[in-house]
């Protein structure tokens, strides 16, 4: 008996603290924290340029719409320089830009002799030796003009930061999407008040060429792995909380939902197992981060699958079982329920612009199908390999206020 409860208890307090524990550290520390990045909208006065990439592939629907982007951002045009890479485009892509920025100084268009991004992002570095500043954007986010003025300061600002990354909300997604990134948005600010967000997503970041002046060919997310690059050689990671910007393509059904985040988890764990032989030399607060994904990632699916069959079969039993069993449930509702709020009192903190609307109801979708993905991820991770030449979602057209039929989601080579 003392074996089973024992096993029981660990089982419980790993679930706690990957759900809630973890989230609870990191309000109370980020509440005695003076780390929170304050982004100025004006750029700073000096030489300093950056330089956006763009990896294009077969994007004619929506490349001239990124091009009207970049060309509002109120950034000045002498310390900007705009980059788009084009991974071997079989439509109009290539045309189309070539035609949109040959008055442009400073903007131009290379060719990689290979499609898949991280090729595309490689052959950028490797053909401007002096760029110091990159910043990463895809050609289906929009940024609002002053978001990488914002990203830009912030870096300036902090000689221990290595990667900044914009708040990206979905544009026009599926209900559980848009509450899933708002979840995870929430709890990068949270990190990066603490000390270092563990990482920063694809539609817009910033990194220095220092920290990463090249991929591996073997990457599959870029985001990940600039970010796990940064934070495992002593850089700070931050996300700055009113650079916004909206990602345009978004799974717009279920099936599509979970084929696009479980290609998501399978490119993190390879990272996060990329970088886990560093583990002795990361920084303190990095070490519980890490740790604490290792467990939200690989680990708690599992046991949350087990959970109920187990504590079912300890309520069925008598005497002490029966008692730690009901007072497990009772400690996990309660801590549920203080991470809600804490969740809740993080949105109306950090976010201060338009993005998802939470719907009520979907925290237990979101929890459950998410856990499902990861643990089915995980479960396949031995014998499923990608690359970074990946299927990508089309636009969904604007929600219709009328209550007209949604475009839904179809798929397109990359």
């Amino acid at each position: 008996m003392l074996f089973f409860s024992t096993v029981y208890l660990a089982m419980v307090l790993v679930i706690f603290w990957s759900y809630c524990g973890y989230l609870i550290f990191l309000y109370l520390s980020a509440i005695f924290s003076n780390e929170e990045p304050a982004a100025s909208t004006t750029l700073q006065a000096g030489k300093e340029v950056m330089h956006v990439v763009v990896a294009c592939y077969n994007e004619s629907e929506m490349i001239l719409q990124k091009v009207r982007n970049l060309e509002e951002l109120s950034f000045p045009a002498e310390r900007l320089r705009v980059t788009f890479v084009d991974g071997q485009s079989t439509d109009r892509t290539r045309e189309l830009l070539q035609a949109a920025i040959a008055d442009k100084p400073g903007w131009s268009l290379l060719v990689s002799p290979e499609k898949g991004k991280i090729h595309q992002l490689n052959h950028f570095l490797d053909s401007t030796p002096d760029a110091e500043y990159v910043m990463c954007t895809d050609a289906d986010a929009i940024l609002q003009p002053d978001a990488p003025a914002k990203l830009f300061n912030v870096m300036l600002d902090n000689e221990d930061v290595g990667v900044v990354g914009a708040h990206i909300s979905p544009k026009n997604g599926l209900a559980v999407d848009e509450h899933f990134w708002s979840d995870q948005n929430n709890v990068r600010q949270f990190e990066s008040r603490v000390h270092s967000a563990f990482i920063v997503v694809a539609p817009c970041y910033l990194f220095r060429a220092s920290v990463l002046r090249r991929f591996p060919d073997d990457c599959v997310a870029d985001d990940v792995y600039a970010a796990f690059k940064a934070n495992s050689t002593g850089w700070r990671v931050l996300q700055v909380q009113d650079a916004f910007g909206f990602e345009l393509r978004n799974p717009g059904t279920m099936s599509e939902y979970f084929r696009h985040k479980f290609r998501k988890v399978n490119a993190f764990v390879m990272e996060l197992l990329r970088f886990s032989y560093r583990f002795p030399t990361f920084p303190g607060k990095f070490k519980i981060i890490y740790a604490s994904k290792i467990f939200q990632i690989l680990i708690s699916p599992w046991l949350v699958f087990l959970f109920f069959p187990a504590t079912l079969s300890l309520i069925l039993s008598r005497g002490s079982l029966r008692d730690l069993a009901g007072m497990s449930v009772l400690f996990l509702f309660v801590s549920m329920l203080v991470s809600s709020l804490i969740m809740k009192a993080g949105r109306r903190s950090f976010i201060t612009a338009a993005g998802p609307t939470q719907k009520k109801g979907m925290i237990l979708v979101t929890f459950f199908l998410n856990n499902f993905i990861m643990l089915w991820a995980g479960a396949c991770f031995p014998f499923y390999r990608q690359d970074c030449s990946y299927r990508k979602c089309r636009a969904a057209a604007p929600r219709q206020e009328t209550g007209a039929i949604e475009t839904t989601v179809v798929c397109a080579g990359r």
